[in-house]
């Protein structure tokens, strides 16, 4: 169902099948030591962080 209404499974994007199907996004999280780890961001977007190695810092 989207919006109420009957979709045929061929007619559904990929990203709502994820979205529906695959993706969690919690709404309960709780703040550790003053600090809001697991905080949702804005308008329920995932925030992506360049994993960049430390300078100096052996591999």
């Amino acid at each position: 169902m989207a919006a109420g209404k009957e979709v045929p499974s061929g007619e559904i994007s990929g990203a709502v099948l994820l979205r529906g199907h695959y993706i969690h996004q919690s709404a309960h999280w709780m703040p550790s030591i003053g600090v809001l780890v697991n905080k949702p961001a804005e308008n329920d977007t995932r925030n992506v962080y360049p994993n960049q190695p430390q300078k100096d810092y052996p591999v």
